[in-house]
């Protein structure tokens, strides 16, 4: 019987150190690189973007866990879907979102877009060749390999629709849930393998 009190105890406590960790750590505003905000001028200094070679990017995909954020400062769709994804992960104490600008490898067509699409392809759109294409701006979280969430929403957007006139209050809102959701899901799936 006294053991049982003890166990108790002790996983009481522990879970109360989970949601004391999940629900009251400081803002994830943690100062990674002094770049992301100059190609991307809507996002501050303060953001969670961390650079990511390829490479690092298709092991994560593989094997690993994060948040990867797929993306070029050329597009304005990328530069609005940043602003909002760094205002997300600061509000859902998500520390880290790795960013990798795949423009070059896509242009070139070279090996390692290939592996990259080919490991994304059941999210992805072909193209006029009936090819599957990565379009940017995507986001994709992952979990010991295991794709948990992926995020293409204005990846097809073109012209006459500007950037300003798709981001409505509504759709922020939207998105702010939908991309949340996926955080919170992330969230729990890391501090459950802990």
């Amino acid at each position: 019987m006294k053991k049982a009190k003890i166990l108790g105890i002790i996983f009481i406590a522990v879970v109360g150190a989970l949601l004391i960790y999940k629900y009251c750590k400081p803002p994830a505003t943690v100062k990674v690189n002094n770049n992301f905000n100059i190609e991307y001028n809507l996002v501050d200094e303060n953001n969670v973007f961390v650079y990511k070679g390829i490479d690092e990017i298709l092991i994560t995909l593989d094997k690993g866990t994060g948040i990867i954020f797929l993306g070029f400062p050329e597009s304005s769709w990328c530069q609005s879907y940043v602003k909002h994804l760094n205002e997300i992960a600061i509000e859902k104490n998500i520390d880290i979102i790795y960013y990798y600008n795949f423009k070059a490898i896509r242009d070139n067509n070279t090996e390692k877009y290939k592996k990259l699409v080919n490991r994304l392809d059941d999210y992805l759109y072909l193209d006029d060749t009936d090819n599957y294409r990565l379009y940017a701006p995507a986001l994709v979280i992952v979990k010991e390999g295991k794709i948990i969430a992926f995020d293409n929403e204005t990846s097809l957007m073109t012209s006459p629709i500007l950037t300003n006139e798709y981001w409505t209050e509504e759709k922020i809102n939207n998105f702010k849930t939908k991309i949340g959701g996926y955080f919170d899901t992330y969230l729990v799936n890391t501090i459950n393998s802990i």
